[in-house]
């Protein structure tokens, strides 16, 4: 799956399940902010996941949310925290 084809996956799901998608994201990328700042991180390194494994995460995280096993915040609110601490570190 490329990331086009995922990108569109997501945008096919409901609000609520892309809200996961981002928390999730959100988390993924913070912890490993010390370590990739401002770095890209090559498609063949073994940080990138194959657009398979990404679906089934995505599918599960967002099972897990309807059954009532994961929660949830709103996606300006991770989006907001990120910025602060991105700024943070610029300054």
């Amino acid at each position: 799956m490329t990331v086009e084809q995922v990108i569109q996956t997501l945008f096919s799901m409901p609000v609520e399940d892309q809200r996961i998608v981002a928390a999730a994201l959100e988390q993924r990328l913070s912890a490993s902010e010390d370590e990739h700042l401002g770095q890209p991180i090559p498609e063949d390194s073994s940080a990138a996941v194959s657009g398979e494994d990404f679906l089934k995460e995505l599918q599960r995280r967002s099972a897990a949310f309807r059954d009532g096993t994961m929660s949830s915040r709103p996606a300006a609110e991770a989006i907001a925290e990120l910025r602060q601490k991105l700024a943070s570190r610029v300054k």
